[in-house]
């Protein structure tokens, strides 16, 4: 805006986080990070792409959009996510046909483990 007057604006930004340290506020969903975080609760997110092996994060997965792990592991520009919860849920069960024989088939919900680009990890969970 005030460049479309003709003036200069120099914005300085102070957070409980320090200065020019933007916090973010997200919600939890899902149980994948039990028992650290649990489903809706509330949670501060400091954007920042300086992150460490142990954090607790919130990326962008490109299947499930904002989700929030712990890195595992850092290698180059790939980061290791996981999932705390390791439990396999069973979610129900699916009727299939394979070469003309009918099976019924468990469905399971496993921990969502993933190597994403550094570049898709929003920032560092600060509060929880």
């Amino acid at each position: 805006i005030a460049q479309s007057y003709g003036y200069t604006a120099e914005v300085t930004l102070v957070s409980q986080f320090g200065e020019d340290q933007l916090p973010m506020p997200a919600t939890v969903k899902g149980t994948s990070m039990v028992p650290t975080l649990q489903d809706g609760q509330d949670i501060i997110v400091l954007k920042t792409d300086q992150f460490q092996v142990n954090d607790l994060v919130v990326a962008v997965h490109p299947d499930y959009g904002l989700i929030v792990k712990r890195v595992a592991e850092i290698d180059g520009d790939q980061v290791y996510l996981k999932s705390d919860n390791r439990e396999t849920e069973i979610v129900g069960t699916e009727s299939r046909v394979v070469n003309g024989v009918e099976e019924v088939v468990t469905i399971e919900k496993t921990p969502l483990d993933a190597w994403l680009p550094k570049e898709n990890v929003v920032g560092v969970v600060k509060v929880y």
